[in-house]
């Protein structure tokens, strides 16, 4: 068993750190991490990053912690350690703060935020980077002993600042809660979209963390010759351990599906090599601008598409919303087309009206972009924007009556399907 060493007659730890802990946990850590970084990889969530480099800082201060068994005396194991445990928790929040905004803009309750929603997630950030650098800076006074006691309130000072942020953050996701329960809008009740189920998450993660955060403002106060600081177990149970369970929590309940129905593409990419066309124009069929409207999407209102909408589908195959109209009228239709281009009417049989189903896919939301070719090519040299005409061709549904509001539907969803492919547009 390694003996406590001083470092220039100062004691900068208080026990022999158990490298058999420090091993379990840095496992844990690295193997949470690569989960993390993995789903973030694979899901394009990069707006959690900052979870995975938290996790990353967990690992090297437990690594770090580890190289300390029997390096009680070296300024550079405890430093490491001291830093990097201290700044993860940090980096965990600042994720899961951008994750309200997303449930926020997916559950369209803008209107029910305590703060506005283009607000809200850089207030709680800013917040999050005014902790995170007064704890690291604290954290690195704290090396030198002449230093040490202003490090140690600076520290207790970056802790309250995180606890009071974590705190009001808590408060805007009640606040949230209650408001959008009292006054829903038809998303909140999209089954593809577990809103509360995340939100519950935010609210279990940001309560361990602020109990972590409070363990570290009393160990803080309570100074050198406190219980906390003179024991090993109490770093281990009120924040390894919690952290740990952020970690998983996070991974196992990853808010992937919010950030789908929440982001909202850029502009489409439209080139020449994914069109059809001809000498006058290209055409872009079949760009999909919503969910699929089946299972429990069917008679609601549409949600942004789970897929990234900048890839385009060049299918010549029409896709049509199924018709509420006879087939023989699609026939008439067609020879009506066909007489007002050439000025002939073409022989009709009885076969050829009826030889057309109506048909149709209810998976149809999907828009196709006609561009002159001459626009087309000099749009793409000057980068310019030019005005768009939109032809809303129908085929939308209407449905209502108070037995079909009764059972779940949304009235009129054929409204909320334009909007949204207009808002798309």
């Amino acid at each position: 068993m390694p003996e406590l060493q001083t470092y220039k007659g100062y004691y900068l730890w208080h026990y022999v750190p158990s490298r058999a802990a420090a091993v379990i946990f840095l496992l844990l850590f690295l193997a949470a991490t690569a989960y993390h970084t993995w789903k973030i990889w694979k899901l394009k969530t990069y707006f959690c990053i900052c979870f995975a480099i938290g996790g990353f800082f967990e690992f090297i201060g437990y690594c770090a912690r580890t190289s300390a068994y029997d390096k009680t005396g070296r300024m550079m194991p405890f430093c490491i350690q001291n830093v990097f445990i201290l700044l993860g928790p940090a980096l965990f929040a600042a994720s899961i703060y951008m994750v309200l905004g997303r449930i926020i803009t997916a559950v369209k309750g803008e209107r029910h935020s305590l703060i506005p929603v283009r607000w809200l997630t850089k207030l709680f950030v800013t917040g999050d980077v005014l902790s995170f650098l007064i704890q690291g800076g604290a954290a690195g006074m704290m090396i030198s002993s002449d230093l040490a006691s202003i490090g140690n309130k600076l520290v207790i000072l970056g802790l309250i600042v995180q606890v009071a942020f974590l705190g009001f953050f808590i408060v805007s996701m009640v606040m949230f809660q209650v408001r959008i329960h009292r006054h829903p809008t038809h998303e909140v009740f999209s089954e593809d979209l577990r809103w509360k189920w995340h939100l519950n998450t935010l609210y279990l993660v940001s309560l361990l963390i602020m109990v972590r955060s409070i363990f570290r403002v009393a160990e803080y106060i309570m100074g050198n010759d406190g219980y906390l600081l003179q024991n090993e177990w109490p770093a281990y149970v009120f924040d390894a351990t919690l952290m740990w369970i952020v970690m998983v929590t996070f991974g196992v309940r990853f808010p992937s599906e919010v950030y789908a129905c929440s982001h909202v593409p850029g502009r489409v990419n439209l080139n020449e090599m994914g069109a059809m066309h001809s000498d006058s124009h290209y055409s872009f069929s079949n760009i999909r601008y919503a969910a699929p409207p089946v299972g429990n999407l069917r008679w609601k209102a549409p949600m942004l598409p789970l897929t990234n909408r900048s890839v385009i589908q060049s299918n010549p195959e029409s896709i049509s919303c199924p018709y509420g109209i006879s087939s023989w009228q699609l026939r008439t239709l067609q020879y009506i087309n066909e007489y007002l281009k050439t000025g002939n009417f073409p022989n009709v049989s009885y076969s050829d009206l009826s030889a057309i189903s109506a048909g149709g896919e209810e998976d149809c939301l999907f828009s196709d972009v006609q561009v002159p070719r001459k626009i087309f090519n000099n749009c793409q040299k000057n980068r310019r924007l030019l005005p768009v005409l939109v032809w809303i061709h129908g085929a939308f549904g209407f449905l209502s009556g108070p037995s079909f509001e009764v059972e779940g539907g949304v009235l009129n969803a054929g409204l909320y399907d334009q909007r949204l492919a207009l808002q798309w547009i």
